[in-house]
């Protein structure tokens, strides 16, 4: 994400990120973005609504309005509600803007999760999303979603519209960088940090234990490496076992042990299965065909819906023209090669 807003900076545009894993209220959400526009009345106006004392006020109004106790859940529809009660429509204040705003929401997935686990009924959740839609089309603000968890499961589980997102571009996985230019990565990061102990044998090392080159990865490993001053090959390799693969397993791989561990038993089976026919099929992609195959022993509606699954969940990509399926990226080649069933 850091890269991506320097890149808008560059652009001259207006980066406004948010991590809102963590969270079930769009508190922290709209008042970052508020914060990134000129200081109008208007603007000020909403950051008022947004006060907690203002906050308070406007969930006791609403809960009183429909008969509910005190303790009621504020959803994310009372919130915008007060907002544009206080200054009116906030589209039309975000719309000035033409589009130098770029909103960048990170863990969204967890924060609708969040949300309905709190009880805020899936309605008002859907109304918050349809805001945020209604933000990117008529208040004219570009926004990239990111999650681990994937918006895919909340549609197909807890009764998130999928409407709500069809405006936007899925499923974009950046690929990881080509050695050249992962070599390149870790020479700029020790000639900034002042390391002159990575020398070419070290960076022949390093690209050896990492599993993938993306750019997080390799960031990740050279501070690990850094703190740990790794200036031997033996110490480089010590440090990928004892700190760097534990963490990545943790911080990265994890999120598809999480959507696979969602699937219900039969599904989960025919998964394995189905990655178990890609993975055999080495370099080359799986045949769609064969697939069927293996899976032959499930009815038709089944491993229709276990491939939609997979695909949308980000475990396989499909080419539809070549009939084939393949790993969506070496990030899940790497995690299924560490499962000890994948046999």
């Amino acid at each position: 994400m850091l890269a991506v807003e320097e890149a808008l900076k560059a652009l001259g545009l207006k980066p406004v990120y948010v991590d809102v894993q963590g969270h079930d209220r769009i508190d922290k959400l709209v008042s970052a973005l508020l914060a990134a526009l000129p200081d109008t009345d208007a603007v000020r106006r909403i950051s008022r609504a947004l006060s907690p004392a203002r906050l308070n006020q406007a969930v006791e109004f609403f809960n009183m309005v429909r008969g509910k106790a005190a303790d009621t859940p504020a959803s994310p529809t009372a919130v915008l509600q007060q907002v544009e009660l206080v200054s009116g429509d906030l589209t039309k204040v975000l719309a000035q803007q033409a589009s130098s705003v770029v909103l960048l929401i990170d863990e969204l997935p967890f924060l609708i999760d969040n949300m309905l686990k709190r009880g805020v009924k899936e309605a008002d959740v859907n109304g918050f999303l349809a805001t945020l839609r209604s933000w990117r089309q008529d208040g004219r603000v570009p926004m990239l979603l990111s999650g681990s968890m994937g918006l895919s499961w909340l549609i197909r589980e807890r009764g998130i519209a999928r409407e709500h997102f069809n405006d936007l571009i899925k499923g974009l996985t950046p690929p990881p960088l080509e050695a050249d230019d992962a070599r390149a990565m870790l020479e700029a990061l020790a000639t900034e940090e002042g390391c002159t102990w990575l020398t070419d044998e070290l960076l022949d090392v390093v690209l050896q234990e990492l599993a993938v080159t993306y750019p997080s990865f390799i960031q990740f490993a050279f501070g690990r490496l850094k703190d740990n001053k790794a200036h031997t090959p033996d110490d480089v390799r010590r440090v990928f076992t004892t700190h760097i693969r534990p963490s990545l397993d943790e911080d990265f791989y994890a999120q598809f042990d999480t959507r696979m561990n969602r699937f219900e038993a039969n599904d989960k089976a025919m998964a394995r299965d189905v990655l178990r026919c890609v993975d055999k099929a080495g370099e080359a992609a799986a045949a769609l065909a064969e697939i069927d195959r293996v899976l032959g022993s499930h009815a038709a509606s089944d491993r229709d819906e276990i491939l939609t699954i997979l695909i949308e969940d980000g475990f396989l990509s499909v080419d539809t023209r070549a009939q084939t399926a393949s790993f969506s990226s070496p990030l899940v080649h790497t995690w299924w090669q560490s499962k000890p069933y994948r046999r």
